[in-house]
């Protein structure tokens, strides 16, 4: 019985050998597995990160976006009212051009009148002054021609020539005259009755 159990025991151990190499090969293949595992769970972890901030980064941009939206809104809106208070204003300047223009018009009217009259008055007037002159001038020259044939008796064709020649000579020339207008104080008109 003693040897029998050597047997046994010698079984046994032939057993345990027999059991411990594919023991080993499956710690072996465990701890390969626990490695590519512990890799697998690295490359998984980095992937996690680098996924996080493609998330923040795209809520980033997400934010730039909807923020430069709402700006490009405002600026929209502001676009809409300048381009309104162009128009009111491009109206409003028509407007004023018009009635700037249409007062121009009258004010050129009244000053044509007004000079036209004053052009009026003042011929009037020199036509007047030339007609006195000229009734004047006559009146002396009939004076002299009377207080001639009272001084002389008649002698005849050099008596006759000078008292002619006296009443053929045109009357003597009238001066000009400076004429400021109502409307412009600079304006000067010279006027004359000279033919």
């Amino acid at each position: 019985m003693g040897q029998d159990y050597l047997v046994l025991a010698e079984g046994r151990a032939a057993g345990t050998e027999s059991y411990r190499a594919p023991c080993e090969r499956n710690n072996q293949s465990l701890q390969q597995l626990q490695g590519l595992l512990s890799a697998s769970n690295r490359k998984c972890e980095a992937i996690v990160v680098v996924l996080q901030q493609t998330l923040a980064e795209r809520d980033e941009v997400i934010k730039q976006r909807r923020d430069l939206s709402q700006e490009l809104m405002t600026l929209q809106g502001e676009l809409v009212n300048s381009a309104h208070s162009c128009e009111l204003l491009e109206r409003e300047k028509d407007e004023v051009r018009g009635a700037l223009e249409g007062e121009i018009q009258t004010m050129q009217e009244q000053h044509h009148t007004e000079l036209a009259q004053l052009e009026e008055r003042l011929r009037v007037f020199y036509q007047a002054e030339g007609d006195q002159i000229h009734l004047t001038y006559q009146e002396e020259a009939d004076r002299c021609k009377a207080l001639m044939e009272q001084q002389e008796p008649p002698a005849g064709g050099l008596h006759q020539e000078m008292v002619t020649s006296s009443q053929s000579t045109p009357p003597p020339k009238k001066n000009k005259v400076n004429v400021a207008t109502q409307c412009d104080p600079d304006e000067v008109i010279v006027l004359s009755d000279s033919e």
